[in-house]
């Protein structure tokens, strides 16, 4: 995964205390992972840091892409803790900073990767699937020229020597807009850019039931965060609160003067949507090796 000798051995050093700590995600022990991934980070980004200048390219890069390494994991946990304390909005974002991570690590590595990442890319996946987010907002505006983030030009000048989005001696070039000019709409779409913007929903409503379902599941120690393998959706029958059953040839309870087997009776059961969460017996140290 990493190409340079350099941060193969700092990733290999590291690679105990990201193992440990994802063992104790598993055991549901998340603030004890979440400060021993705190602490890895710190080791990492430390040590970058410190780069000399006579390191080549490869090295920084390399450095940059273990930086969001060890970030993936700290923002896992803290997905697991948002789920588990309720805040169900808060941990949608929190999904898709994991997604973010995956995407840049994918971007910028080839195979081999370490199993883990495609586990938690596919929990993801299936993450989603509970929560009750499928329309989302996207804003067109006009704005300022976005200013390059490395040098300062206009990022899409000639006089600006970056391409958005690639690495330089292991920072990643990206516009910043200074200014808006106009804001022109507010759109609903399917498939935007950036998942977090979302239509707010409380964290104790109806639609968040799947996902609260799931976290008392962790709670309760009946599944291991890892081992969140897939949901399934089945259709269910039960009796209509609304309708109670009565023999067919009795009055129907609508009111309606006709004879229960005349009226209502395709009524007094009604579809539901069931969810399923499927979990996968996981061995950690299938995982957990470079």
């Amino acid at each position: 995964m990493f190409g340079t000798d350099i941060c193969k051995v700092m990733a290999e050093s590291v690679w105990v205390k990201i193992s440990y700590a994802l063992q104790l995600i598993q055991k549901f022990d998340l603030n004890e992972a979440s400060k021993e991934l705190e602490l890895v980070t710190g080791i990492v980004a430390k040590k970058i840091d410190e780069f000399p200048d006579n390191y080549p390219d490869d090295v920084f890069n390399d450095g940059f892409i273990l930086k969001q390494f060890v970030s993936l994991f700290k923002d896992y946990v803290s997905y697991w803790k948002l789920l588990v304390s309720n805040k169900f909005s808060e941990s949608w974002s929190a999904l898709q900073d994991v997604q973010d991570r995956l995407r840049t690590i994918y971007r910028f590595t080839n195979e081999p990767r370490p199993p883990i990442l495609s586990h938690i890319e596919r929990q993801c996946g299936e993450l989603e699937k509970l929560y009750p987010y499928r329309v989302f907002l996207s804003t067109g505006m006009v704005k300022e020229e976005a200013e390059c983030s490395l040098c300062g030009k206009s990022i899409d000048s000639f006089e600006c020597e970056h391409i958005a989005g690639e690495l330089y001696r292991g920072r990643q070039a990206y516009g910043v807009v200074k200014k808006i000019r106009q804001l022109d709409e507010v759109s609903f779409v399917l498939n935007p850019a950036d998942k977090r913007c979302t239509v707010q929903i409380v964290d104790t409503s109806e639609q968040f039931n799947g996902v609260a379902y799931l976290a008392q599941g962790i709670r309760d120690k009946v599944l291991e965060p890892l081992s969140f393998n897939h949901v399934e959706f089945k259709k269910i029958r039960k009796p209509n609160d609304v309708i109670p059953v009565v023999d067919r040839n009795e009055p129907c309870p609508c009111g309606s003067g006709k004879k229960f087997k005349k009226c209502c009776i395709n009524k007094s059961y009604i579809e539901t949507t069931h969810v399923v969460i499927i979990p996968e017996h996981i061995n950690p140290a299938n995982l957990l090796h470079l």
